[in-house]
């Protein structure tokens, strides 16, 4: 009997919280769900959901009137009519979300055969900070007793009705000995839908074409860049780092670049910055004569173009140019693809950098790259992958053990931000997350994100492009720390004009709640809501205590006191001050002089005059 061996990871848990565990094959995602819910132990709702990232696929429950898709990049599969054999044979994870939106990753191992007709745990992880898992050997007894799989016909049953029969105390699944899904309630998004006409008109285009013309283009590396301008010639000879381009003529530079790239050090190091996508649709144009492809290998194949290795002509034909045809087949060598997946993966961590810290150790970015990469690698491995991505092409740079983005070099800025986010621990993102931050320039995916994209599409109509930049405007500005003053002011910039009050203040709520789920640089990461988590628990009842890190604040703080201790909150304004001496002259200079005390608090800036703040400072030497 066909099985699945699975790893279910509860997301945004430190340390990690997971199971491994086996799943019979045969079943719908309806019975799935019923299962793995109760292998996570998590509350029983039919409002769950399973995405397939890479797929562009989402699985839910089908309800009669209700919109099938929810986003305009995700297909809608029902998952009663859904068997699970063939997308978890052929996709390496997907994600599943439960009616409280809590969300594992679950990575699809391996394919087995098993002789046991039911689901059960391999291995557990548990935390107790977060999580207490049920004993393994009782969880496997409840999920035999529940989930024993009898296999016959095909069973497409609803989720609802899987849950009501076994309420009635009739337990058991039934599996199919056959699966074939049922695909008359799916519905593609409209990008899908976009998509399939874009090929499909293409296709046809190209038949005519073909059929027309009968005939091969062979570009050249040279007739390729004849088109470019001579300011593009110029960047991309600079990117190159050839000398003295900058007073030669066209035909010649054209020639000392088609030079440069055909060398095959060149070549491997520029075929390394591109994606798995993208290196398959050069090599299936590389593989023809040449052809028309459809419009999205036309959008992977822009990289290669503007390096010459591809021609596109006017009319969407694309061929590679013979003489790029045969440097490739030296440097495609095994030993190559496992260096250009190195390196694909360290400049995705490497942009993750700016999202997420601006600065980090080098062990920081490393344990992130290990975990994309799934294998170790040792901290010289590390920095020889560094090396190999060209320094126009690398945000970052190294600085003893340290890896720092490079636009907060000047003045030194990289140490005011080192020193505002203190001794916080380093948040580690998945895999997935890091295809989504770098794919969109924001975390898409992230609930409140998506609040706040459809609010700019139904309620300001705004059109689907330009929502998609404002999205990475807004998110920059939040991590960065600022305040729905600073968001609206992109809204001023690009002069779109909110309708009314209510829609503005309907917006800044959308804000507010995004700030809470949003990884900030200052917190190396953790979203506030993260960080609120990692507070010591307070006993049931207790409510924390308000100390005051500056003048200003314990002035506003002594003004809302009386509200605060009504809300049960205590506030402490003495706590963490101290008193300094002070001077006095009344009378001026020639006058006498007044001795007297202060109050200072940690983020007042020092008496002494440095400029620093008192906790940087004198405070500091007189705490220590």
């Amino acid at each position: 009997m066909k099985t699945f061996q699975i790893k279910l990871a509860e997301k945004k848990t430190k340390p990690p919280v997971w199971k491994r565990c086996i799943v019979p094959g045969g079943i719908t995602f309806s019975q799935l769900a019923v299962i793995l819910e109760a292998i996570a132990e998590t509350e029983v709702s039919e409002q769950y959901e399973f995405e397939f990232y890479q797929a562009g696929i989402q699985l839910r429950e089908w309800r009669e009137g209700e919109q099938a898709v929810r986003r305009y990049n995700f297909d809608y599969w029902c998952s009663s009519d859904t068997y699970i054999d063939d997308l978890m044979g052929r996709e390496p994870w997907f994600t599943f979300r439960t009616g409280k939106e809590k969300e594992y990753r679950v990575t699809i191992e391996k394919c087995v055969t098993d002789e046991k007709p039911y689901p059960y745990i391999l291995k557990q992880k548990e935390s107790s900070d977060s999580r207490t898992w049920m004993d393994v050997e009782k969880a496997n007894q409840e999920l035999r007793g529940q989930f024993q799989v009898t296999y016959g016909d095909p069973d497409y049953r609803t989720f609802d009705e899987l849950k009501q029969e076994m309420k009635t105390g009739s337990f058991g699944l039934r599996g199919a000995e056959k699966p074939v899904s049922r695909t008359e309630r799916n519905e593609k998004s409209s990008e899908t839908k976009l998509r399939e006409f874009a090929d499909l008109l293409q296709k046809h285009l190209a038949e005519n074409r073909n059929a027309q013309e009968r005939y091969t283009r062979n570009p050249e590396m040279a007739e390729i860049m004849s088109s470019w301008t001579k300011e593009e010639l110029k960047s991309l000879a600079e990117d190159l780092e050839l000398k003295g381009y900058h007073s030669l003529k066209k035909d010649i530079l054209v020639g000392k670049i088609k030079e440069e790239l055909l060398k095959p050090s060149v070549m491997e190091r520029q075929m390394m910055m591109f994606s798995d996508e993208e290196i398959t649709a050069f090599e299936s144009v590389l593989k023809t004569t040449g052809y028309y492809p459809v419009r999205k290998d036309l959008e992977l194949l822009e990289g290669f173009y503007n390096l010459a290795y591809a021609g596109i002509y006017n009319d969407n034909f694309a061929a590679v140019p013979d003489e790029v045809k045969k440097i490739y087949k030296k440097v495609n060598t095994p030993k190559f693809r496992k260096k250009r997946k190195r390196a694909f993966w360290m400049i995705r961590c490497l942009t993750m950098v700016i999202f997420l810290y601006v600065l980090a150790p080098i062990s920081v970015i490393k344990e992130m790259l290990v975990k994309c990469l799934g294998e170790d690698i040792s901290e010289e491995e590390f920095r020889e992958i560094f090396a190999w991505i060209p320094d126009y092409q690398n945000p970052c740079v190294i600085r003893g053990e340290w890896v720092i983005y490079k636009e907060v070099l000047p003045q030194g800025l990289y140490n005011k931000i080192k020193e505002s986010q203190g001794d916080l621990e380093y948040y580690i993102p998945e895999q997935e997350e890091i295809l989504d931050y770098t794919g969109h320039g924001y975390p898409s995916r992230d609930t409140c994100c998506r609040k706040v994209k459809e609010f700019l599409i139904k309620r300001m109509k705004i059109e689907e492009e330009q929502t998609e930049n404002l999205m990475q405007g807004i998110y920059s500005r939040i991590s960065l720390g600022g305040g729905p003053s600073d968001v609206t002011e992109i809204f001023e910039e690009e002069g779109i004009i909110f309708p009314n009050e209510t829609t503005v203040r309907d917006f800044i709520a959308l804000l507010i709640e995004l700030n809470n789920s949003t990884r900030m640089i200052q917190n190396r990461g953790w979203t506030p809501s993260e960080m609120t988590k990692k507070r010591p628990v307070l006993p049931e009842g207790q409510k924390p205590t308000i100390v005051p890190m500056s003048s200003l604040a314990a002035e506003q703080l002594k003004q809302a006191s009386n509200e605060l201790q009504q809300m049960g909150f205590t506030v402490d304004l003495d706590s963490g001050a101290d008193e300094v001496e002070t001077v006095f002259m009344p009378d001026g200079i020639a006058g006498h002089t007044v001795k007297g005390t202060k109050k200072i608090y940690p983020n007042d800036p020092c008496p002494c005059g440095s400029g620093k703040k008192y906790k940087k400072c004198c405070g500091k030497s007189k705490k220590g």
